[in-house]
């Protein structure tokens, strides 16, 4: 493509952007992500976070969480998502897995903003 047009396009994007209130000017060509356009990205990769591989190790991963009832649907995004990513409930807020899967489980954490109402234990058994 002609370098001309791509550069059109580039700014036609970042146009688009701009209005949308997901990146602000802050200066001769340079940009900065807003809290709605880090909302935007942070929900994007909410639907695009999986389990690559599904590795096994013989171990079982353990998600406990507390969440309030204030923060309700993210406590249902998570339960949404774990079911995705092939977790089994035990109880409302007890999910197991054999899959090594601790990074996901923490960006998804860090995603949603739950790091500290959730928990991941390793465990050799489940009884």
């Amino acid at each position: 493509m002609d370098p001309y047009w791509e550069g059109q396009r580039l700014f036609g994007a970042l146009g688009n952007l701009e209005k949308g209130s997901f990146i602000k000017k802050v200066g001769s060509g340079s940009y900065k992500l807003t809290k709605k356009g880090i909302k935007r990205i942070n929900f994007s990769k909410f639907f695009r976070l999986s389990l690559d591989k599904k590795e096994k190790d013989g171990l079982w991963r353990v998600v406990i969480f507390d969440i309030p009832e204030k923060q309700k649907v993210k406590r249902d995004l998570l339960r949404q998502k774990l079911k995705e990513l092939d977790f089994k409930m035990i109880q409302k807020s007890v999910f197991v897995s054999p899959y090594i899967c601790e990074k996901e489980i923490l960006e998804l954490c860090k995603i949603l903003g739950l790091k500290k109402e959730v928990s991941i234990l390793t465990t050799k058994t489940i009884n």
